[in-house]
């Protein structure tokens, strides 16, 4: 565990960039421009961005698929199955 607070309190030294970080991605709008699937991010080119930001919505688009997920966990487990990769 002392290890562990050690390591935490070393962390302190990433604070300043941290902050600066967080300032920078403020000014820049970075988190509204990413829900806007505003690839200019990440790059000017929106080759390889705009096919890859379905996570922004995929929460949502789920949820109809709850009950099919849950129903096949469960025959999963009736079968004794414990691990799943994914």
């Amino acid at each position: 565990m002392e290890n562990c607070l050690s390591k935490l309190a070393d962390l302190k030294h990433y604070h300043s960039a941290v902050e600066t970080a967080l300032t920078d991605m403020t000014a820049g709008r970075i988190l509204p421009r990413i829900w806007a699937r505003d690839h200019t991010v990440w790059r000017p080119d929106p080759t390889g961005i705009t096919d890859r930001l379905g996570w922004l919505d995929s929460a949502g688009r789920v949820q109809e698929d709850i009950p099919r997920f849950t129903a096949l966990r469960d025959t999963l487990l009736t079968e004794g199955y414990t691990h799943a990769l994914l």
